[in-house]
């Protein structure tokens, strides 16, 4: 390819010097044609010289009229260019590959089919773009241009974004040179890989779910407080897990480098493990297993793992450690046939108390629970025990305590006959009473109307009183609230003024970081200026070097205008900085003016607040006064009042025992009859007591 490329480019050429060529002789051609003219001229004054210059004319003309044998090799040449050139044309759009022909400016001159197909578009869209058009999402090799500079083939990796859709591509950029060996063209061929990349990357995807698969899969082993192993069809122990060995106490090397059936195993029910092999459907078997020295009961689940041919590969065995559980039902067994036996002693002395019970209710108070060694209801038949103790003395008690009762009543009726002798005298006492209290009623009437008017007058101060120390109080809660607000006014002042210092500090410290970046942009300046030398020394040296410095001379020149870039980057930097800095220094002033305003309006505020704080002292003050002034007013309303009603008190109770002693004179009467009464009571009280002392006698209290 690079060979044919070749061709065409000089075939190309050579197109254009035959071309040249045969303008050259056209033209001499004509000039030819116009200097016989003007022999012709020149002939017919001369005779016989005009006649001699004729024929050599017509010599001229038939030689001229005749292609010369360069003309015809020329002819021959083009033809055999022409053939190449469509030989080669061919060969570039009849090919499967995409492939574009660009010039020195990365312009796209010639395409084929296969790139047309790829890009999605049109040839007439493709010859009028750059290369720089496409829009490359990466690349990953050579650059285009390298292939200029190194006149060597350049090989890259490119993900390229076409109207037909996003493309990986392997990239060959080939350089075609001239006769005189410089590349004018270069012919890039394309290897669409979109498909292989694709497939590449949802190969590695699913390399990558596997492998999480594999480490989730372990994980769930390892991590399980399940004791696991996983064996081969051989019984070997491929895998086992942390809760395994801590169950077992074995470490994983050696649980590794051995078989399943090396355990000790004291017993087993259930199915086998080979069972797993033939059945290709999970066991259970329950063994108990000796671990270093220490017994294990264990339930065994063997589940197997089938291949791709539907046959066991391996086989995964999970074990729950039911030890303890074992050991706790033969204890509940144990607790269960020692319930038995207390339940048949709790019956038997069950059956004894009801025993004692029973006659309990037949009336025998000697009755006794007999208490048995680890008897169950020992408790009950104490407090049984104790409970008739405590019966038979409250009805030994009420047998003395009747006695008691017909004694009383004796007395009781001797008693009677004094009560009527006191009571006539009391009739008497009370007509006397009667009287005098009539005059104490009077007097109380007289008492009552005079601290009347004086309550009146108390209380019309003290309701005015009340009036002012509202008003006060009032005046007091304004002015505390007044100071309160002008307290909040002056610590906001003091606040934005430690925040204007705060600001002005922090504005300062600002410019003196400016400061710092400028120092350093001129230092970057200085590197620049010394970077454009670099620049220049590089490519004088790439000059001297000749056609082996022009990478250098190229790579000089970027750094010279990098160097160039950086200066001019760093004198905008120097201008920002310092209108930063002149900005900065007008909002320092402002923020100083601010500052002293602040303080100035702290000074005031605190001024304000100290003022109202001496008016509200004063209104307290004249506040307290008018609080004790209401306090004694009503003070005094309040023992007027007090005296008052000590004296309805006093004359209701007056009321009252003139009533009383109007009434003492029938009750007289009416205690006579009650003390009649009471004798007949008396009476009554001891026959009771006889019937009570008969009821007691079916009780036995004697032991």
């Amino acid at each position: 390819k690079s060979k044919i490329a070749a061709r065409h480019s000089d075939a190309d050429r050579r197109i254009v010097e035959l071309t040249e060529c045969n303008t050259k002789l056209t033209a001499e051609l004509k000039s030819g044609e116009k200097k016989n003219a003007e022999l012709e001229k020149k002939l017919s004054d001369t005779g016989d010289l005009t006649k001699k210059l004729k024929d050599e004319n017509a010599a001229l003309k038939a030689r001229l009229s005749e292609p010369s044998e360069d003309l015809k090799k020329l002819n021959a040449k083009i033809e055999q260019v022409e053939n190449l050139k469509k030989r080669s044309e061919t060969i570039v759009q009849e090919n499967p590959m995409p492939m574009l022909l660009l010039n020195s400016g990365l312009m796209i001159t010639v395409t084929n089919k296969a790139f047309e197909k790829l890009s999605g578009m049109s040839f007439a869209e493709i010859v009028k773009m750059n290369f720089n058009d496409f829009r490359v999402i990466e690349r990953k090799g050579d650059k285009i241009t390298a292939a200029f500079e190194t006149r060597a083939r350049g090989t890259a990796y490119v993900r390229v974004s076409f109207p037909s859709g996003e493309r990986y591509l392997r990239e060959y950029a080939i350089p075609i040179a001239d006769t005189y060996g410089t590349v004018r063209n270069i012919l890039i061929v394309y290897n669409d890989i979109t498909k292989e990349t694709e497939e590449s990357a949802d190969i590695q995807k699913k390399i990558k779910q596997i492998d999480s698969l594999k480490k989730r899969s372990e994980t769930i082993v390892q991590e399980n407080p399940m004791p696991i192993l996983l064996l081969d069809t051989g019984m070997r122990i491929l895998v086992t897990n942390k809760a395994f060995c801590t169950m077992s106490g074995i470490s994983e090397d050696h649980i590794l480098d051995t078989r399943i059936g090396n355990f000790n195993v004291i017993d087993r029910k259930g199915d086998d493990i080979t069972e797993v092999l033939k059945s290709r459907h999970r066991t259970y078997s329950e063994v108990t297993v000796k671990f270093s020295g220490t017994e294990h009961i264990l339930q065994e689940y063997a589940i197997p793992i089938l291949g791709a041919n539907h046959e066991v590969s391996n086989i995964l065995v999970v074990y729950n450690d039911i030890t303890m559980l074992r050991k706790n039902e033969s204890d509940v067994r144990n607790l269960i046939a020692s319930a038995k036996q207390e339940s048949a002693i709790l019956e038997e002395s069950a059956k004894l108390i009801t025993a004692n019970m029973v006659g309990l209710s037949n009336g025998d108070l000697i009755t006794h629970a007999e208490i048995q060694k680890d008897d169950p209801l020992a408790t009950l038949k104490e407090k049984f025990n104790e409970s008739v103790d405590s019966f038979r003395g409250v009805l030994t008690d009420i047998g003395n305590k009747t006695t008691r009762i017909e004694e009383t009543a004796e007395s009781l009726r001797r008693n009677n006959d004094d009560i009527i002798a006191a009571t006539e005298k009391l009739a008497t006492n009370a007509c006397d009473s009667s009287d005098n209290m009539h005059n104490l009623d009077i007097q109380f009437n007289d008492i009552s109307m005079g601290v009347s008017d004086l309550s009146a007058s108390i209380e019309e101060i003290s309701s005015t009183a009340q009036e002012v120390m509202k008003k006060t109080q009032f005046a007091t809660e304004e002015g505390k609230q007044a100071a309160v607000i002008g307290k909040e006014a002056y610590e906001k002042l003091q606040a934005a003024g430690e925040i204007s210092k705060k600001s002005v500090d922090e504005i300062n410290s600002l410019n003196a970081e400016m400061l710092k970046i400028n120092d350093i942009v001129k230092l970057i300046s200085g590197i620049a200026e010394q970077t454009n030398l670099l620049a220049l020394n590089a490519a004088i040296e790439a000059a001297r070097a000749g056609e082996h410095g022009r990478g250098f001379s190229v790579v000089a020149g970027e750094v010279k205008n990098l160097a160039g870039e950086s200066k001019k980057a760093t004198v905008d930097i120097q201008d920002l900085i310092s209108s930063i800095t002149k900005n900065s220094e007008k909002t320092t002033d402002s923020m100083r003016h601010l500052d002293e305003e602040i303080q100035q309006g702290i000074t005031s505020t605190n001024a304000a607040i100290n003022a109202l704080n001496r008016i509200v002292e004063d209104i307290e003050i004249a506040f307290d006064s008018m609080v004790e002034i209401s306090r004694a007013t009503e003070t005094q309303a309040m023992n007027t009042n007090d005296f008052m009603q000590f004296i309805d008190k006093a004359r209701e109770m007056t009321h009252e025992n003139i009533s009383k002693i109007d009434s003492i004179a029938g009750l007289s009467e009416e205690i006579s009859a009650t003390t009649h009464e009471l004798g007949e009571i008396s009476h009554t009280m001891h026959d009771m007591s006889i019937e009570l002392s008969g009821a007691m006698g079916r009780f036995k209290s004697d032991k």
